[in-house]
């Protein structure tokens, strides 16, 4: 066992629905082309308002602790646009479904991203952050345009900020991960 500390990947901060939304019902495609998806589960769906990396089980607990003195609020509804559309390189693409704009949003956005950014340094800049869910992950081969996909207008309540890693939601990992050696 090396002295490093255990390091968690992807780790983001983000707000999710607060009740389960099932998108796989909501998401049609227009046309013929034939896609492979792998549709999330709906305890994962989530709006990122900060990506961090690879953090260490001491930095997630400030990253907790930094967000949770937040005062701004986060908004109390989120809504879908209706729009959809795949992102990524062919090996890791996602299927991704627009927020409606919400001020709310953007403001509790910015409160997060300047609060972590004084404790680390910086975070995403506003102007490249846009709200999305990620609804599916996209197998290789063909694609639609992107105005073949359509996703229901649908409204959800929303959490506080939550720390997150990887494709789960968790606040508190429950115990170490089993390599301890990837930390850095």
């Amino acid at each position: 066992m090396s002295g490093l500390s255990p390091a968690y990947p992807r780790c983001f901060v983000a707000v999710a629905p607060c009740e389960s939304l099932s998108v796989a019902q909501h998401c049609r495609l227009s046309g013929d082309v034939p896609v492979a998806l792998d549709w999330a589960e709906p305890a994962v769906l989530h709006v990122t308002l900060a990506f961090l990396g690879w953090l260490t089980a001491e930095r997630c607990d400030v990253v907790r602790k930094v967000v949770g003195r937040v005062e701004t609020k986060p908004p109390a509804r989120l809504t879908l646009t209706g729009r959809a559309r795949v992102v990524g390189a062919e090996e890791t693409r996602s299927l991704v479904a627009e927020v409606a704009p919400d001020p709310a949003l953007m403001d509790y956005r910015s409160a997060v991203a300047e609060a972590l950014a004084a404790q680390f340094g910086s975070v995403a800049p506003a102007d490249r952050y846009w709200p999305h869910v990620t609804i599916a992950k996209v197998a290789p081969g063909p694609l639609p345009a992107d105005e073949a996909w359509v996703v229901d207008r649908i409204s959800f309540a929303v959490s506080s900020a939550r720390l997150c890693a990887g494709r789960t939601l968790w606040i508190e990992p429950p115990e170490p991960p089993p390599d301890e050696d990837q930390a850095r």
